[in-house]
């Protein structure tokens, strides 16, 4: 599978102190995430003056230039840095810090233009869904796919910590099944970082499609600072980044395909039918002659009884022969394509050639194929193909009239219903 990115969440865990703010984004970085986030905000765009928390979060906040000088610093040094914005002044900063992407918070999805001026920088975009009716999803997921971007919805929300049995993680499936055309899908965690299942709802997540995960982080859980409920101290990260990629190696990238160690497995333990008594060449199978067995020695693929019964057996076989489609005769059908239209030659098959139309010396050269057993002509429906119709007829030649366009229709039309192992192609 793609690999699950992890994205450390520092919102205010840095207590309102720019150092520790950039020590929190080193260590996490050194404990293998993918990537931290840094929510931008400025009180007087984030809240009313009256509101109780203004100044809170007028406390906590960074000026422009700790912001650009902080972001730029920790990208200089290879990290990956995404940005919370909450409100155009934000936005801006966090452009001129070079971010490498932006989260639009719940509160945001109607926020036009602030949608606008994060999706025409075509960097990568994530949508937080926490709280949000389908209409407001739809119309920010909408503003971003007009500008060519596939936003990332992030499923969560922050309840300080959230009780588990709020988590809905079925929320990611129905999210997939609306938006998976045109998003991807993650999950924020804001569970009790001292309960197990911490670490146990992002795997969950995983098995249920989400590609990125959100981790809030803190210097010292115990110190019981802002946004300590849900945070994880840099050693469990760590952690907590190794079983991620662990539980990824469980989950593969191509759910069609074997590993080595499951094709040993599927060729030891598979059965396949082989004879239940010695055959003679030209006998026919019956449901008699065959049974279920595994075999000691590799074999081709499994072979559906379907396939082999009813079909002359072409060579002796012994007693537990593991049967397969070369030890009975193969129905072969030659499916000669040709209408009258024709952009480069029109008519071509009626061209004159020594006395004879030219699709009528094709007819009598595939006569003489000792392994087709049977001749298809396959025109359309069009009555200028009626002529070419009649030649078939004349050849003794069975045929199908099918769409005019679509020329494997009128092949699939010819053969449905019938026993055909394989079909030659021949172009008319």
């Amino acid at each position: 599978m793609s690999q699950v990115e992890i994205i450390a969440e520092i919102a205010n865990a840095h207590q309102g102190d720019p150092d520790q703010a950039k020590r929190l984004a080193e260590e996490s970085l050194s404990a293998g995430v993918d990537a931290v986030k840094f929510q931008i905000y400025f009180a007087n765009e984030l809240l009313v003056k009256n509101h109780p928390r203004f100044d809170h979060f007028n406390a906590q906040s960074f000026t422009p230039e700790t912001w650009i000088d902080m972001i730029s610093g920790i990208k200089a040094n290879k990290g990956r840095v995404y940005c919370d914005v909450f409100g155009l002044n934000a936005f801006s900063v966090a452009k001129d810090s070079g971010a490498d992407g932006f989260k639009i918070h719940s509160s945001d999805l109607n926020n036009d233009s602030l949608l606008h001026l994060v999706a025409k920088l075509d960097k990568k975009v994530f949508l937080s869904t926490g709280g949000s009716t389908i209409r407001e999803i739809v119309y920010a997921v909408n503003i971003l796919s007009n500008h060519g971007i596939r936003p990332v919805l992030l499923h969560g929300f922050q309840g300080y910590p959230t009780n588990l049995n709020e988590s809905a993680l079925s929320r990611i499936t129905w999210l997939k099944q609306y938006f998976g055309e045109v998003c991807d899908i993650g999950y924020q965690d804001h569970v009790d970082a001292d309960d197990p299942f911490s670490f146990n709802l992002p795997i969950i997540a995983i098995g249920l499609g989400a590609l990125t995960i959100e981790k809030h982080v803190t210097l010292n859980r115990s110190a019981k600072g802002v946004d300590y409920y849900s945070s994880m101290e840099p050693l469990e990260l760590a952690n907590f980044v190794k079983i991620i990629r662990q539980c990824e190696t469980a989950i593969s990238s191509d759910p069609e395909s074997f590993e080595k160690s499951e094709i040993k497995y599927r060729t030891t333990v598979k059965k396949h039918w082989v004879s239940s008594t010695n055959l003679i060449k030209g006998d026919i199978l019956c449901p008699s002659d065959l049974i279920m067995k595994r075999v000691g020695d590799p074999k081709p693929d499994f072979v559906e009884a379907h396939h082999l019964l009813g079909r002359e057996i072409i060579n002796d076989l012994s007693v537990d022969h593991a049967v397969c489609r070369a030890d009975v005769r193969t129905v072969v059908w030659a499916i000669v394509v040709a209408r009258s239209q024709s952009s480069r030659l029109p008519g071509k098959a009626l061209i004159d050639v020594a006395g004879m139309p030219a699709i009528k010396h094709l007819f009598e050269r595939l006569k003489q194929a000792k392994s087709i057993d049977k001749i298809l002509f396959c025109t359309t429906v069009n009555p200028e193909d009626d002529s070419l119709v009649k030649i078939a007829e004349s050849s003794a030649i069975n045929y199908y009239r099918g769409p005019v366009e679509d020329v494997l229709g009128r092949m699939l039309g010819a053969i449905q219903g019938r026993k055909v192992d394989v079909i030659v192609r021949v172009t008319g």
